[in-house]
């Protein structure tokens, strides 16, 4: 039987390309930019470009606001189906825009990686748990899970019970899915 593999990779802001497609586990977007204190404040704003700067040429949107965190609803590349990618995660404090824009997107799941970190991805359907991953590098990976995810209703951007993982060097992370 032959076998195919494919090998990717990408470094830093590049790696968020990389989402998009189907899966049965998350509705994958593709991250552009922001900061989490504006996701939290502003929550994240769909466009279909990039936005950085715009108020310095006056033609930002009319409800953007300057580092609010910004994504395009339809992904990119569609190597990644299985979640949000954000990537130097916990150097940048980028905890509050993934979780935000997970939720608004109606995603599932996300994935933050830090520098000098890769998140290897292993797919294998003649196996009972088809999908695995696992980490490589100096830092880890944060893995974001807002499957069973509540909203309190007095505050609009409020985010309740999302599950997190942080998973390092050689850690391994195995999912089930569902075509």
């Amino acid at each position: 039987m032959l076998k195919a593999e494919l090998v990717v990779a990408a470094d830093q802001e590049s790696a968020m390309a990389f989402a998009g497609g189907q899966s049965s586990i998350s509705k994958p977007v593709m991250m552009l930019d922001g900061d989490s204190h504006k996701a939290l404040l502003y929550g994240a704003f769909q466009t279909k470009t990039p936005l950085k700067q715009c108020d310095k040429i006056k033609n930002c949107p009319r409800k953007f606001k300057d580092g609010q965190a910004t994504y395009i609803a339809d992904g990119g590349l569609g190597l990644f189906p299985f979640g949000v990618v954000d990537t130097r995660f916990s150097e940048r404090g980028r905890q509050g825009r993934l979780i935000q824009l997970i939720s608004q997107s109606k995603s599932i799941m996300g994935y933050g990686i830090d520098e000098r970190t890769a998140l290897m991805i292993g797919i294998d359907d003649s196996r009972e748990i088809p999908l695995r991953m696992e980490v490589i590098g100096e830092n880890g990976v944060s893995i974001f899970d807002l499957s069973e995810v509540e909203k309190d209703k007095g505050f609009e951007n409020s985010i309740l019970s999302v599950r997190s993982h942080y998973l390092t060097d050689e850690d391994k992370l195995f999912l089930e899915t569902t075509k």
